[in-house]
């Protein structure tokens, strides 16, 4: 996928869900604030479908403490969804200048589970615009590499803020 970035991460998770769910998400803004935290979501023109092909944009900010910093995220996202269980999303986060691609795969067990797969890439940050806990001071690989765990915890956060929100 290019080498200018990050290898493809991954988490696997279980849970009680259906990938009709995690489908539609990505054109519920209002789960986005009141389930995962994300502040100032709006669309960003319309949605549109092909088959099974849905795709959706939106803008949000984040307020994260990481490593006991408080950092302010700026994200324009584009999603993906290529029918149930696989969502493919571009991120773009505006403070620092850093792209990321993330994938949702969800894939039923049985009639109450789904095995949850966040996957997540960053390409290299050769100029981060903004200070982030040292990462100028950093190799490009090191960045992006360090970067994509960072945001594979946070889809992980995501995933089961989820479950703790919702009962």
């Amino acid at each position: 996928m290019g080498a200018d970035w990050s290898k493809i991460r991954y988490r696997i998770m279980r849970s009680p869900s259906h990938p009709q769910e995690t489908s539609e998400n990505s054109v519920d803004i209002a789960h986005l604030r009141y389930v995962h935290g994300y502040d100032s979501v709006h669309p960003v023109g319309s949605v549109s479908t092909d088959g099974p092909y849905l795709k959706s944009c939106f803008d949000f900010k984040r307020t994260r403490n990481i490593i006991e910093i408080k950092s302010i995220y700026d994200v324009s996202a584009i999603t993906h969804v290529y029918g149930f269980g696989y969502s493919y999303v571009d991120i773009r986060e505006h403070f620092i200048g850093m792209d990321a691609r993330l994938w949702v795969l969800a894939t039923p067990v049985d009639s109450e589970l789904i095995e949850m797969v966040p996957a997540g890439q960053v390409r290299n940050l050769h100029k981060p615009k903004r200070f982030f806990a040292g990462l100028r001071f950093l190799p490009p690989e090191w960045r992006a590499k360090i970067m994509n765990q960072i945001v594979l915890t946070s889809q992980k956060r995501d995933v089961l803020a989820r479950h703790y929100n919702m009962g």
